[in-house]
């Protein structure tokens, strides 16, 4: 439904990875400095459970890119610890979503 891309799934071992999704970006110092650009992706993990339910857990990764006014970018680098709140509301999102399909499907 909210057209994820998957990079990788191995059916083996029960993980997905996603690729980037584009997120949230600002203006450093009003412009003045550049803009930050910031991106995230998912790495899922599905384990069957004794009881024959399967238990996912969510993974999140969250960066971050620098671009001077003059157009040149710094490369993006791994900000997930440092914005852990952020983190912790986009694995909920997508736990949400998988609820919801899983739901829909019923």
């Amino acid at each position: 439904n909210n057209h994820i891309a998957a990079v990788s799934a191995q059916k083996s071992s029960g993980i997905i990875q996603t690729d980037y999704i584009g997120g949230p970006g600002r203006l450093v110092a009003g412009g003045f400095i550049g803009a930050q650009s910031t991106r995230y992706k998912f790495n899922l993990t599905l384990r069957t459970q004794s009881s024959g339910s399967v238990k996912l857990n969510i993974i999140c990764t969250l960066e971050s890119s620098i671009q001077g006014r003059r157009g040149s970018a710094n490369p993006y680098r791994d900000v997930t610890a440092s914005n852990s709140k952020l983190v912790k509301g986009l694995e909920t999102w997508l736990y949400e979503q998988v609820g919801k399909g899983l739901e829909d499907n019923k």
